[in-house]
């Protein structure tokens, strides 16, 4: 009977702590999706982006860390480096993912 007592409490532990932590995650998404389908929600501090997303997710003016999907972004320059990774963060200028360089430079 003693086994089986620590046993439910151990089991409704783990299941309250469970359910804390998922709602505790869902409070801190970094990047939402926002009303346009297609682009996620960057805050001007930035956050971590999990999982990561194709740059053509992000709104215009974003600066993000790109290591083969982006995992950090923010709308602010800042330092100009990942918080999470320190590589230089990147800029995604307005029109830029349908812009093509035929045989000009900037």
């Amino acid at each position: 009977m003693k086994r089986f007592i620590m046993f439910a409490l151990s089991l409704s532990l783990l299941v309250t702590f469970g359910a804390l932590n998922a709602s505790a995650a869902s409070a801190e998404e970094p990047a939402q999706k926002s009303a346009s389908k297609d682009t996620i929600k960057v805050t001007k501090e930035g956050a971590e982006i999990d999982p990561k997303v194709d740059k053509s997710k992000l709104p215009d003016g974003a600066w993000y860390c790109d290591m083969g999907g982006v995992h950090y972004a923010r709308m602010d320059k800042g330092d100009g480096k990942c918080a999470l990774c320190g590589m230089k963060l990147q800029h995604k200028g307005e029109g830029e993912a349908g812009h093509k360089h035929h045989g000009h430079k900037h």
